[in-house]
Formats: structure tokens, C-alpha cells, sequence
């Protein structure tokens, strides 16, 4: 059975450097506020070295608590991203790949970004001044930096959800094959296909737009 499962994926590869000889790591950060009834969110990032790399690294889990509001989740995915760039940032030190420059991640959260850039804990964002103080000292100190970016162009986005099918290929081609010399946030908005066909509640079922359907007065 699990041969039968990965038939569709043997030719698959991951791309690890591509053609730009430049090491300058960035990731993207992402969580699932509400995956299931438990209400503990579910937390992914992944890593690249450029932007003809695949991922050299990538993680989705679901975490240990339960989060308040979506943008708690957020918090505590970029918290543990940090986590793993600081890691990262050292290996490749020792690999004679110094990062001078901070290391971008991408989040689609603005409210959690404001959190880490403005540094104003309030009375809703108590709970998390731990969390939200380290992210900032990691900003301060130039390890890294909270770039936004819309939720169509969040590769992290395939670690936390569900996807639709076009979608979920695009961010698959990113993390096997990088992202072709294209900066994340000028990656084109996919083309969302409308669907012809809309819920009558009249017959109780699904009816194409250009039909129209008689109904009992």
C-alpha cells in the first residue's frame, strides 16, 4: 500500500542550491489557528538558501497549547521559526556561509507583525510578553526580519492547511524546486477559477448559473 502511495511522487526531487552559488537564507512562517476541536494550532515553517533552492528545511506541528486568537498562533510559529533560523544561521557560519545580514521571514499576519515591531504589550497581548520580548530582541539584534506577505504568495501556508489543488502545486513546485530567481512578494496572484455552479435552497441542491429552475409560489 505505501509503494502504491508514493508511485505518484517517485519522480520528485528536491533541488538543494540551484544555480545562484549565494547563500542567503529566508523562510516563511505560518499557523493554523483552529485545525480541529482541540484548539491547539497548528505550526509550519520552511527555510531556503536562495531563490533557486528548494527547502533545506521544513516543519509542521501541532503545538502543545491552546491558543487564544489567531494571531497567538502566529506569535508562537515566528517564535519557533526564530528558533530554528538562529540554528541555521550557525551551521552554515560553520560551513564558511557567515549571514550578515538579517534573515528574512515571511509572515501573511499583519497583527502579528506589529506585535514584534511595535513592542506594545497590551492588556489582550499580556499573556504573551515572553514570546513577543524575544522576537523583538531577535529584531533588535539584526538576526532577523518580519517581511509581510498576502496569504496567496505563504508557501508555509502547505504545512498548516488544506489547499486547493493549484495552490497547493504552487507551493509544492516552491519548496522541491525554489522559487526561480522571483522574489516571494512579487510572485503573481494565482488565478482563482470561479465556480458555474450555485447552491439553490429552494430544490436543495446544486444548480448551473445558466439554469433556471421553477419553483413552487
Amino acid at each position: 500500500r505505501r509503494s502504491s502511495d508514493l508511485q505518484g511522487t517517485k519522480d520528485d526531487e528536491i533541488v538543494l542550491g540551484g544555480m545562484d552559488e549565494t547563500v542567503k537564507l529566508f523562510g516563511y512562517t505560518d499557523a493554523s489557528h483552529l485545525p480541529d476541536n482541540s484548539s491547539k494550532p497548528r505550526l509550519g515553517y520552511c527555510f531556503f538558501l536562495n531563490l533557486t533552492s528548494g527547502t533545506i528545511h521544513a516543519r509542521s506541528i501541532k503545538d502543545t497549547t491552546v491558543s487564544h486568537s489567531s494571531c497567538e498562533s502566529e506569535i508562537k510559529a515566528i517564535d519557533a521559526a526564530i528558533r530554528q533560523t538562529i540554528w541555521l544561521r550557525g551551521f552554515l557560519d560553520e560551513l564558511g556561509f557567515t549571514q550578515n545580514e538579517p534573515t528574512v521571514l515571511y509572515t501573511d499576519s499583519q497583527s502579528a507583525k506589529a506585535l514584534a515591531d511595535i513592542f506594545k504589550i497590551g492588556s489582550n497581548s499580556a499573556h504573551l510578553v515572553m514570546r513577543i520580548n524575544y522576537i523583538h530582541e531577535c529584531i533588535e539584534s539584526g538576526i532577523v526580519r518580519l517581511k509581510y506577505i498576502n496569504t496567496f504568495n505563504e508557501v508555509a501556508d502547505i504545512l498548516t492547511k488544506l489547499l486547493p489543488v493549484q495552490l497547493h502545486e504552487r507551493h509544492t513546485d516552491f519548496l522541491l524546486r525554489g522559487h526561480n530567481f522571483i522574489e516571494p512578494t512579487t510572485v503573481v496572484k494565482p488565478v482563482v477559477v470561479k465556480s458555474n455552479f450555485k447552491f439553490n435552497s429552494a430544490i436543495g441542491k446544486f444548480v448551473h448559473k445558466l439554469n433556471k429552475v421553477k419553483t413552487k409560489q
